[in-house]
């Protein structure tokens, strides 16, 4: 499918605010849910927090207001960005106008250890930018003074990676 067409979000027609739910899956909560990133790591809210905030979502924007709608149309609500009227403004978004997660789950902060609760996400860089070129004889990235500490080969990306 094309970008944004088999992503989901909703959408508050008058306060502009959207929550993205990503695609959808076979789970509690129907959708793999929008991520969370705490200094360099990356997390994703479990089905009860992502409740919460779609419920508290409706009642803060009113459920007439709100409609599920894809990332792909979501963009076309936005006729010109550029215009103070038409911005549109993401939940938890890097931009500094989109409201953080706190306005719809304040509890974020009131409760210890709160990224306990969260659903880490793997993430991997690989080594291709690191030095060294492929072995002709195992087809293999070789460095130039071995692989880095903590690298590991990945066989079915033909790519050194680092888990952070």
């Amino acid at each position: 499918m094309g970008l944004g067409k088999d992503e989901y979000a909703l959408f508050a027609k008058y306060g502009r605010d959207y929550i993205k739910l990503g695609r959808k899956i076979d789970s509690e909560f129907g959708y793999r849910g929008t991520n969370y990133r705490v200094g360099d790591r990356l997390y994703r809210f479990p089905s009860k927090w992502l409740q919460i905030m779609v419920d508290r979502f409706y009642a803060i924007n009113g459920p007439q207001n709100v409609e599920l709608i894809t990332i792909y149309k979501l963009l076309d609500c936005r006729d010109d960005p550029d215009e103070p009227e038409n911005a549109v403004f993401q939940v938890g978004g890097l931009a500094y106008s989109d409201p953080p997660f706190s306005k719809y789950i304040p509890e974020m902060f009131d409760e210890p250890n709160f990224e306990d609760q969260l659903i880490r996400l793997r993430q991997t860089r690989t080594g291709t930018r690191l030095g060294g070129k492929v072995d002709p004889q195992t087809g293999k990235w070789v460095f130039p003074d071995g692989p880095p500490q903590g690298w590991r080969y990945n066989s079915d990306r033909g790519l050194w990676e680092e888990d952070f």
